[in-house]
This record gives structure tokens, sequence and C-alpha cells, in this order.
């Protein structure tokens, strides 16, 4: 389940190739990378040609969507993101700075890079995202819902 640590919103499990893919995961994701893209100055080259679906399914779009944004960071601030196709949760504590960096790759964890970068353009939304009419109805009850199991 996708899960909030105020004002982080977490993963319960990877999204991408081989991943359990949890529905709530997968719509954050497809959420957070729906809403960057709007803002044109992040990753204008290479933008999947397909809109990207917020509806909690894995597939090939959202693969692509995930490429491309990791990509960009990368482009941005060279090396920043492992780009592996994969957002996984980040680990540990959030005040914890190992809590920004995977152990094994030693690069930023992309759902970090979507929380700074949605949150960068959307702060207001970012605090709350559990009460914002423009996040899919499941996505906002399974934030408010407080069961990160």
């Amino acid at each position: 389940m996708a899960q909030k640590y105020y004002p982080f919103y977490n993963l319960s499990a990877a999204v991408g190739p081989g991943a359990s893919n949890a529905t709530d995961d997968v719509m954050l994701v497809q959420f957070f990378l729906r809403e960057i893209a709007k803002d044109q100055s992040v990753g204008p080259q290479g933008r999947p040609p397909t809109p990207l679906a917020v509806d909690g399914v894995y597939g090939p779009n959202t693969a692509a969507w995930i490429a491309w944004f990791q990509s960009s960071m990368n482009a941005k601030f060279a090396g920043s993101t492992y780009a592996d196709g994969r957002v996984d949760p980040a680990r540990g504590m959030s005040n914890d700075p190992k809590f920004l960096k995977s152990t094994i790759s030693h690069t930023q964890y992309t759902i970090v890079s979507l929380n700074a970068t949605y949150r960068f353009r959307y702060k207001a939304s970012h605090n709350a995202l559990d009460e914002d009419p423009r996040v899919p109805q499941p996505l906002r009850q399974a934030l408010a819902s407080g069961d990160y199991a």
C-alpha cells in the first residue's frame, strides 16, 4: 500500500519490472509522474508519446514514463538517480541521511526524486495529497487510511 510520511510519500514495495506493483504504489508513482510532466522544464526531451493514466496498473507506458523521469533526473543532476526502470521504496527513517540514497547504487531513490520534484512545484498539494481532488479517490483513501501494512 502507498505510504505517507509527512511530508514524504513512500511505497510499500517496488514498482517496475519484476516488482509486486501493488495498485496503490503504482498509482502514487503514476500520479507524481503525470503531474510533474505538466511542467515542460522537467525533461522536455524524450517524453513518452502516450499520456500516462493514473490507474494503478503497471505496464509498458508506465515503464516508459519511469525511464523518462530517471533519465531526466540524470541529465539535470549528473548520475543522481539509478536508471533501472524501477521505483523502490526508500528505506530507513526520513531524518536519516541514508534514507535518501540506496545502499547498493549509492544514488538517490527515485521515490525521493519524485517527492522532491513534485513538492517543488506543488507544495500545498504535497502537504496533503489525501485531500487534493486531483489525486484519484482510491489513492486519497489509501493515503488517508493510515493503514501502512
